[in-house]
């Protein structure tokens, strides 16, 4: 589904003044900023905060300096260091200028509360060429926004960006997705967690790129039961390429209606997408009539996957798909195995299925 089909995709009140502190970690030297008690506020410092929570607001830090300032002045190669376990209020998209690390400290980037509206389309963090992320907690607070949910609301955002790494992070109550990727090339996406009940779009989102790594992740009740899937490989548009994915080890546990797919619906250019010793084990929100792994509309390789107690599903199942294979995959209590619709094309081998 697209971003304009029902696709498988904050305002303000007061904040008490509070400490924050940032470290950059900058070529081995160490600028701190500090916000100290009483600073004067700007307009994107008006996010209430519950009063046992240490919230810290994306803004003013002293007279002049915010996060993003910090990150401005951070230079190519540099680390940028937040304050150990602190909750910080992101009000306006942070831009990662291109080549830094950024090292969240545990740190909480959380969407402000009664923030979404139908139109919401943006996300907490926009990474460019060369960036790092790590060790934060994205938190997008889907169920404090007045009852409103748009499938645009991500976590992270990436465009033709290349030489992206995002690993040993924490995704929770998310509006969107965790991770949406539209251009990227060279994209790693490696041992983070994904936490949800059900009530966001996909956990990462592939658009287009290239040269795509997916692996050592962890989902936990991702996906709403109208969207995709814990991992969705999806092309919106025809002009769109979609090449060398690669899907390996990891961990989904109680998916919906799907639990990874790729899938072409738009006619774009789809090759080379592999999922490969991946774990699915079904959970209560099992959507009858899903599939542990979709492949629509495009070829891929799926290797040596478990497929674990998925109820309803077919554990595997391939839909007008052009090629293929699906060889040594283990496959216990789903409704069907290896399901091919109109795929002559695609070769099943080796597999198991109790």
């Amino acid at each position: 589904m697209t971003d304009d089909r029902s696709r498988l995709r904050w305002r303000r009140a007061q904040l008490a003044a509070a400490a924050l502190a940032v470290a950059a970690l900058i070529a081995g030297s160490v600028l701190t900023y500090a916000w100290v008690a009483g600073a004067s506020k700007d307009h994107w410092n008006q996010q209430a905060a519950p009063p046992h929570h240490r919230s810290h607001p994306i803004g003013r830090v002293g007279h002049s300096t915010t996060i993003q300032t910090a990150l401005d002045a951070t230079p190519p190669g540099g680390t940028l260091t937040l304050a150990q376990r602190r909750i910080y209020i992101v009000t306006a998209p942070l831009r990662v200028p291109p080549r830094i690390t950024v090292n969240g400290h545990n740190s909480t980037l959380k969407t402000p509360a009664n923030s979404t509206t139908l139109r919401s389309e943006d996300a907490m963090m926009q990474l460019s060429n060369g960036d790092v992320v790590r060790n934060f907690i994205f938190d997008g607070n889907v169920h404090h926004q007045h009852g409103v949910w748009t499938q645009h609301r991500h976590a992270i955002s990436i465009g033709a960006a290349h030489g992206i790494r995002i690993d040993h992070n924490t995704f929770r109550r998310l509006i969107g997705d965790g991770i949406y990727s539209s251009g990227a090339s060279s994209l790693t996406i490696d041992h983070n967690r994904f936490n949800g009940d059900h009530s966001n779009r996909n956990g990462i989102s592939i658009i287009s790129g290239s040269d795509v790594w997916i692996h050592h992740n962890t989902f936990s009740s991702i996906a709403r039961p109208d969207m995709p899937g814990a991992i969705d490989v999806e092309p919106n548009l025809p002009s769109e390429t979609v090449n060398g994915i690669h899907v390996d080890n990891n961990t989904i546990n109680d998916p919906a209606e799907f639990g990874m797919l790729v899938q072409d619906s738009s006619h774009a250019s789809v090759s080379h997408v592999t999922f490969r010793n991946n774990t699915i084990n079904g959970g209560p929100a099992v959507t009858p009539g899903g599939a542990g792994i979709l492949i629509a509309y495009a070829p891929a390789t799926v290797r040596g996957n478990y497929i674990n107690n998925c109820r309803g599903y077919d554990a595997i199942r391939w839909y007008y798909a052009p090629g293929g294979s699906a060889t040594g995959n283990h496959l216990k209590g789903a409704e069907s195995g290896i399901r091919r619709f109109h795929s002559p094309e695609v070769r099943v081998a080796g597999n198991t299925h109790q």
